[in-house]
């Protein structure tokens, strides 16, 4: 018989994201930028936020969320409360790509 390890301390986690990388994430988690500008969608939010150093987000886990640098990388920690939650660095930036153009059109 095997025995589970259940804790509600939190995990934390230090993410560097570099041009066109993706964090995402499923779960609660406070995320805090230390260095660099981190752009952050969620579904179902017609508002993006972005952060710069020493900022933070708590993120409620009620839709996915996307994170990804705005420039070459960032540095990020992520804070969470649940069991083997973390986010996930995937390269599939492409299908940001229509949201994260209109987003810059916006900023230049």
């Amino acid at each position: 018989m095997s025995a589970s390890v259940h804790t509600s301390a939190p995990l934390r986690r230090h993410h560097r994201l570099g041009r066109h990388e993706l964090l995402r994430l499923v779960r609660p988690a406070r995320l805090r930028v230390e260095h660099g500008t981190l752009w952050i969608t969620q579904d179902r939010s017609a508002e993006d936020i972005v952060l710069e150093p020493g900022q933070s987000y708590d993120y409620d886990g009620r839709s996915p969320l996307l994170a990804t640098p705005l420039g070459d990388a960032v540095h990020i920690t992520t804070r969470e409360c649940i069991d083997g939650a973390h986010g996930a660095v995937d390269t599939g930036w492409r299908a940001l790509w229509p949201r994260l153009g209109r987003l810059l059109a916006l900023g230049g």
